[in-house]
């Protein structure tokens, strides 16, 4: 049986783009082509049509009865076409996202959704302790995107898209007196040294606080990467410390949160950012970044 001949992909898409602007030198702009490639890609089209689909004269473009058919059937073929290419490229091509567990975004729901739905596609998600280490795995292509607390490496390759920003609440002991306050300042604790980190883990973060902390915090010891080894250093008096509001949302025995107050009124907070490569314009990540950007606008 003779295979029948089908239009190619390439004819729809051009045909698609003359029906949308009626205007053969808009629509090849469109497509990054010239009018006479263009032109031949819609006689093709027809020939293997064996009919006209657009009625052209020297002053106006217009579909021909076949033409206003084609024009919506096109678009199905080529919306069905899409879905496969896309359904293929997230299961065969899972986004690899980057995550720092200075963060719980389970306590952002719109952002943690689209993680974790099977909705938006196949993903894998990579934990570091910092952002620092995920930001150079992104670099070195290792990663697809990251989410970062601050702008914890400057490069040129990447580019940081804000999410929202946290408050940074006060970790004290819970048999500390100011623990019985509603809101705690840095004075209120100067008895407990603050647990901080190096420069090395964030340095953004380290330089936007270093002047005051240094100021106001009577002694800075280093801060355990383990989260549940610095909670219980706190909870057994050992120093207090800075740390981001969605990590605050546990329950730890002798470890009490508290929002924090300056006397300068200079808030404590760290803006969290979506990291991607500025030449990865692949759709899933384009496709993941628009619907994160759509969920914070809406927060």
């Amino acid at each position: 049986m003779e295979q029948q001949k089908l239009p190619t992909v390439k004819q729809l898409q051009c045909f698609l783009a003359v029906a949308q602007t009626l205007n053969f030198r808009r629509a090849a702009q469109s497509l990054d082509m010239t009018q006479p490639p263009l032109s031949r890609q819609i006689q093709c089209l027809e020939e293997t049509l064996g009919c006209a689909v657009l009625k052209r004269s020297t002053h106006a473009v217009e579909l021909t009865e076949a033409g206003q058919i084609l024009e919506q059937q096109a678009r199905n073929i080529l919306g069905l076409l899409s879905q496969a290419v896309n359904h293929l490229q997230q299961t065969q091509n899972p986004l690899r996202i980057g995550l720092t567990d200075m963060l719980d975004l389970r306590h952002q729901p719109d952002i943690a959704a689209l993680f974790h739905s099977p909705a938006t596609g196949g993903k894998t998600l990579h934990h570091a302790p910092t952002s620092l280490p995920l930001l150079q795995r992104l670099i070195n292509n290792e990663l697809d995107l990251a989410i970062s607390v601050e702008n914890a490496l400057p490069d040129a390759a990447l580019v940081y898209t804000p999410l929202h920003v946290e408050p940074l609440l006060l970790a004290l002991p819970t048999s500390h007196p100011a623990a019985a306050l509603a809101a705690v300042s840095l004075e209120d604790v100067r008895d407990l040294p603050l647990f901080w980190f190096s420069r090395s883990r964030n340095p953004a973060l380290y330089d936007k606080y270093d002047a005051i902390l240094k100021h106001r915090a009577p002694r800075l010891i280093e801060m355990p990467q383990d989260r549940l080894q610095l909670l219980n250093a706190i909870s057994s008096e050992q120093g207090v410390a800075l740390l981001p509001a969605s990590l605050c949302h546990i329950r730890f025995a002798g470890v009490t949160f508290r929002p924090l107050i300056t006397t300068d009124r200079t808030p404590f907070t760290v803006n969290v950012y979506l990291v991607q490569r500025r030449e990865d314009e692949r759709r899933q990540v384009v496709d993941l970044v628009n619907q994160l950007l759509a969920s914070t606008s809406k927060a």
